[in-house]
């Protein structure tokens, strides 16, 4: 008996045919926590939440060995161009035209991207909050290290880079202590990956 996954293709034409957009934000960005966002498109591309007997509770082995697949060798290229894409924010439009990028504030130098997309299905706008790993030398590598959306925006009206940037500093706020905070203020880490400062041009209404 063939299996639901042998018939997924690695291919843009493939992916974009077969992505569930629907499916990616009622069954997974609701609750959306240090995931992987590309492993949830996969999901969404290879199986379809309105069969029950293609939910994760009924083929657990067919959902890891997807991901295996897709760590094949044979198709990095493709992988490596969706890794890319959701890194800069790109990937859910570049998937389906459900979704657009609103805003891209990258902090920290860059550790740290969050981007705003809206999805047109909902009118929600998700704020995706990625924090990249360090390589050995304490730069910012190519990959990721954890993502999640600390936020859903369900106002009708699209939030402005000041008001996605407010969210964004409240999110620190509730990480570190009020000295904490102070410290990463004066530290001036909420830099652009151009070195400008972001927190300084919100204080003073930039």
């Amino acid at each position: 008996m063939s299996k639901i996954i042998d018939k997924v293709e690695f291919t843009e034409t493939y992916f974009k045919k077969n992505f569930r957009y629907k499916d990616l934000c009622e069954h997974y960005l609701a609750n959306f926590t240090g995931s992987n966002l590309l492993t949830s498109c996969l999901f969404c591309v290879a199986f379809d939440h309105s069969i029950k007997e293609q939910t994760s509770d009924y083929l657990d082995s067919e959902y890891d060995e997807i991901i295996k697949r897709m760590d094949q060798a044979e198709n990095d290229k493709f992988i490596f161009l969706l890794c890319e894409k959701e890194i800069n924010g790109t990937l859910l439009p570049y998937l389906n035209n459900n979704f657009s990028l609103i805003h891209s504030l990258d902090i920290d130098t860059g550790l740290i991207k969050n981007h705003l997309i809206y999805s047109k299905y909902n009118e929600n706008y998700y704020w995706f909050k990625t924090i990249m790993l360090l390589d050995e030398n304490k730069q910012v590598s190519d990959m990721i290290d954890y993502n999640n959306v600390p936020l859903i925006f369900k106002s009708r009206s699209q939030p402005s880079v000041k008001e996605f940037f407010e969210k964004i500093i409240q999110n620190e706020k509730e990480i570190y202590s009020k000295k904490e905070f102070e410290q990463l203020v004066k530290d001036k880490v909420y830099r652009d990956s151009n070195g400008q400062d972001l927190y300084d041009l919100y204080i003073r209404n930039k």
